[in-house]
């Protein structure tokens, strides 16, 4: 079991490669609008993964990327933290990926790629505030039992 500092310590690692993720995303656009598409569903998945270390869930490897779409969407959709459109962005961004990665008859425009970039870098900024959120609400929590 990890101390909140070190799952604090492991947060900020997710977040910073989230980040990367999205830095690269929007570096690809114009040049290699798949790999755009691909970096920004990585970009969602570590800034999901950030998220879940915040509330102490775990994934099973089992499934993989579709155990962490279903549990997002049952753990913060469906309880109402995060919004349906996210829900939509997720799914949109792992299918994309999917399609743009295996399929080579798939071929992402410079256009989707840009609107997909977007919506990654809306879906993270949600997900980072709410983690900022309950870490000071923690904070708080701690301060006011010393």
């Amino acid at each position: 079991m990890l101390d909140q500092n070190e799952r604090n310590i492991l947060i900020g690692f997710s977040l910073q490669k989230s980040q990367d993720k999205l830095n690269a995303s929007k570096d690809f656009c114009d040049v290699h609008p798949s790999e755009a598409v691909s970096a920004a569903y990585y970009s969602v998945f570590h800034a999901v993964q950030a998220l879940f270390l915040q509330d102490g869930l775990s994934v099973t490897k089992k499934r993989g990327h579709r155990s962490v779409v279903a549990l997002f969407n049952r753990d913060y959709v469906y309880r109402g933290i995060f919004s349906d459109e996210m829900k939509k962005t997720l799914g949109q961004l792992e299918s994309m990926r999917n399609k743009s990665d295996y399929e080579p008859q798939t071929q992402i425009t410079v256009p989707q790629a840009k609107e997909y970039v977007d919506k990654a870098e809306k879906f993270n900024a949600a997900i980072r505030t709410y983690i900022l959120d309950r870490q000071q609400k923690e904070s708080r929590q701690a301060t006011e039992q010393t």
